[in-house]
């Protein structure tokens, strides 16, 4: 009998520890895909801040969230356990079925084109330019990566950040917070640090290897969107300003600026050379 009681006791307490679990509102634990089959993760499952839930008989699981109005930065977080290092790749879904737009970013009040190009056409009149827009989708990162042997830099646009990874223990070390839009990012391994290109802010932002810190920033024509580097200078592709703008290492001072015919959306170097890949052209072929 003593037995049985102090079996019902823990019961007892077991089942006071659990409720006092769900009065704490302890995340669910979402359940992660295996043998690269789907999952669906209903957003007004995740544990939210800035978040409310909508109900709607014809949304996903019956309900869809939106921003709370006026918010400053919503945020939902989806928590998983695993046993081992995984990947998982992440889609936006619509709540509403049968939805035929293309997904865009939440919240739903913020534009989904943060960062407009303009594309070059040479129509209707040949002689001159027509310039429209030619808008870049969001980006939500990983987007540009680069290392320097120990640890893995990449961008994630959409947030503003710079994510850092250690390559020993694959395992994700710091966030940085830059703003804006990255762009692309470049390693200096001989200067031990990062250069980051925000399109958005129109600026070049030098970080600390090593710490993360910011060292400095410099402004630079409109957007910013590609990095290339020779041991001694960084290029940097300007898109909207049709420029290359040369700037020396580590300083970032102004060397040059080299107006080109359209804007150039990729730069590299190639055996001492500087390569320029210039957004597509569309021109009239009758003419």
């Amino acid at each position: 009998m003593k037995g049985l009681g102090c079996s019902r006791l823990f019961c007892f307490a077991l089942l006071m520890a659990l409720m006092e679990a769900m009065a704490m509102g302890e995340p669910q634990l979402f359940v992660v895909p295996k043998g690269g089959k789907i999952a669906v993760w209903e957003a007004e499952q995740a544990k939210s801040d800035g978040w409310m839930v909508v109900q709607h008989e014809w949304a996903s699981g019956g309900a869809f969230v939106e921003p709370v109005e006026g918010h400053a930065r919503p945020v939902l977080e989806f928590p998983f356990r695993t046993d081992r290092p995984i990947t998982l790749q992440v889609f936006p879904l619509w709540w509403w079925h049968g939805e035929q737009k293309t997904a865009t970013r939440f919240p739903s009040y913020l534009p989904y084109f943060r960062l407009p190009q303009i594309f070059e056409m040479a129509y209707p009149d040949p002689k001159g330019v027509t310039r429209l827009p030619f808008p870049v989708p969001a980006r939500f990162g990983p987007d540009a990566l680069d290392g320097d042997g120990k640890r893995l830099f990449f961008t994630a646009p959409e947030a503003g950040r710079i994510g850092v990874l250690d390559l020993t223990t694959e395992r994700l070390v710091q966030v940085i917070e830059i703003g804006g839009y990255p762009t692309d990012l470049l390693v200096d391994r001989r200067h031990h640090c990062v250069y980051v290109a925000d399109g958005l802010g129109n600026r070049i932002v030098a970080l600390d290897a090593e710490t993360g810190a910011k060292l400095r920033e410099v402004g630079v024509p409109p957007m910013p969107y590609s990095l290339a580097e020779d041991g001694q200078h960084l290029f940097v592709a300007c898109l909207m300003a049709k420029e290359l703008v040369i700037l020396e290492t580590p300083s970032l001072h102004l060397v040059r600026r080299l107006p080109l015919p359209i804007g150039a959306h990729h730069v590299e170097v190639r055996e001492g050379k500087v390569v320029v890949w210039l957004a597509p052209t569309a021109y009239d072929a009758k003419h």
